[in-house]
């Protein structure tokens, strides 16, 4: 069984906007730190749907 098309999408890759350390810090960080939230929330759901399938799965070829 496949996962859901909504579990598995592409990550945001934010580019580097700013053109001093400063805007770097303020303006990038937070939209890579965002983006990486975001795409570790996909693994997240990813394999908590794992795990939900392994247990149906275990459960058919136990009964």
């Amino acid at each position: 069984m496949l996962p859901e098309p909504w579990l598995i999408t592409v990550c945001n890759k934010p580019k580097l906007m700013g053109k001093t350390p400063a805007e770097t810090i303020s303006e990038d960080l937070p939209r890579l730190k965002n983006a990486l939230s975001e795409c570790a929330q996909q693994v997240d759901d990813y394999l908590k749907w794992y795990e939900v399938q392994q247990k149906i799965i275990t459960k058919k070829f136990n009964s």
